[in-house]
């Protein structure tokens, strides 16, 4: 009993197994991250280009004039249907 009261420090086995953990744990992290990163980064381009459709369905109304060049809200209202098939508008 007095031989094991002496002992300091730690094993080489104790050293590898803290390690492994270490590193299991720190790349757990890393993927959280990563995906965060990712997510942030899609929902950043939806938005801008939800930004972008709104400004020109905008301009569109402003001007009167839909795809066809016609004139009547007609235009518009089909420009609108075609952008909201594509998932630009909630």
């Amino acid at each position: 009993m007095n031989k094991i009261m002496n002992k300091k420090g730690v094993s080489l086995v104790e050293l590898i197994v803290a390690m492994a953990v270490g590193i299991i744990i720190m790349a757990a992290i890393y993927s959280l991250m990563n995906t965060g990163q990712k997510s942030s980064s899609s929902l950043a381009r939806k938005v801008l280009t939800q930004q972008d459709a709104r400004a020109v369905m905008d301009l569109m109304a402003a001007g009167s004039y839909g795809f066809n060049g016609s004139g009547n809200r007609d235009g518009i209202i089909q420009s609108r249907a075609f952008f909201c098939s594509l998932g630009w508008f909630t």
